[in-house]
């Protein structure tokens, strides 16, 4: 009896954190946009222009990741995640570490009124949030 009593007890305590999580993540994502990705993307995420410190890449179109449509082709947010991964920061690709991709993917979704499930965003769990 004690030791459920003790389980239930940490359960409970594990659901409080787990419940307040997420927005910590999306709030660490929308910060970490601001570092990293506003200078191409714009502060609001709505796209822009290469800026000129950037060299050959200077001038380039960015498209907008926040807005209607603006993750469209993106069917979860692991698609998400793992592009972000991949190829962003554009002039240094895979510079963040793993959970700050994860908390800018997690901004992004809360951007685009992905509703969140109570559950820290991880490389497993993002495969089942779609976008669309």
């Amino acid at each position: 009896m004690r030791a459920a009593a003790l389980s239930l007890g940490v359960v409970a305590g594990l659901v409080g954190l787990v419940l307040l999580y997420t927005p910590q993540q999306a709030q660490r994502g929308q910060k970490l946009f601001t570092e990293s990705c506003a200078v191409c993307h714009g502060p609001a995420g709505d796209g822009g222009r290469v800026p000129q410190r950037f060299g050959a890449l200077a001038g380039r179109r960015v498209p907008p990741v926040v807005g209607p449509n603006a993750l469209a082709s993106f069917q979860t947010a692991s698609d998400l995640f793992r592009y972000a991964q991949q190829r962003m920061p554009l002039d240094d690709p895979g510079s963040l570490t793993d959970e700050q991709y994860l908390a800018v993917t997690a901004w992004l979704l809360e951007q685009a009124a992905v509703e969140a499930n109570g559950e820290p965003l991880t490389p497993e769990s993002a495969a089942q949030v779609p976008i669309r």
